[in-house]
């Protein structure tokens, strides 16, 4: 019995040694992708790739109303109730503008904060999180209370989503 738990202990610590090596080599894939971003100068021409790049990862237009619809859905479908759902801000928080082409326009990157106030059992408010965290636009959650009631959880939980806006600076 101690040689077989012996052996399930040796095998099980290197499946960790090979996963944990696997893990390194792919944090060092993504260095050596980041240096070689940071080592390629910025040229005029080059930054319409990266406003695709933005435009692909981040929508023009904020459309709140039907990302909110959306998070409605969501919360019907985890068996959620007194949902509630408000923005908070009206988008003015982003990172600040940067210059994206020899055009003079410019890229404004957006957050739009919302807030979020439901209750029910434990198991819905967290599959309603793993649902809103596949979500494209979803950024982050900004805060996340949890306070007892009779029988369920009631939540607050504030979001951020992210969008780009295109400003022509003539």
């Amino acid at each position: 019995m101690r040689s077989f738990l012996l052996l399930l202990f040796g095998i099980s610590a290197c499946v960790m040694i090979i996963y944990a090596g696997l893990r390194i080599q792919q944090i060092g894939q993504v260095r050596q992708q980041v240096r070689d971003l940071d080592a390629q100068p910025m040229r005029p021409g080059a930054s319409g790739a990266s406003v695709d790049l933005l435009k692909k990862k981040f929508p023009q237009r904020a459309d709140i109303s039907s990302f909110i619809e959306g998070l409605y859905r969501l919360s019907d479908k985890a068996g959620l109730q007194n949902v509630d759902i408000s923005t908070l801000n009206d988008g003015r928080t982003g990172s600040g503008p940067m210059s994206t082409s020899v055009k003079k326009t410019a890229q404004l990157l957006t957050t739009h904060q919302i807030r979020i106030s439901c209750e029910g059992k434990y198991r819905a408010i967290a599959q309603y999180l793993a649902q809103i965290n596949d979500v494209d636009r979803y950024s982050r959650v900004v805060s996340f209370d949890l306070k007892p009631s009779t029988h369920t959880i009631k939540a607050n939980i504030v979001i951020e989503i992210t969008s780009v806006e295109v400003h022509n600076a003539s």
